[in-house]
């Protein structure tokens, strides 16, 4: 998904909504960083 999002050539905020089993701030994080992770690799 985050593909289709970078190669649409879109460069603002991407928003975060986590509903799991960690604190919602814990998985924010989380997400936050797998995002910038995978972001990373498709640049």
């Amino acid at each position: 998904m985050l593909k289709v999002v970078k190669d649409a050539g879109y460069t603002d905020y991407i928003g975060i909504e986590f509903e799991g089993t960690k604190p919602e701030d814990e998985g924010i994080k989380l997400t936050k960083a797998l995002l910038e992770k995978v972001g990373a690799e498709l640049s």
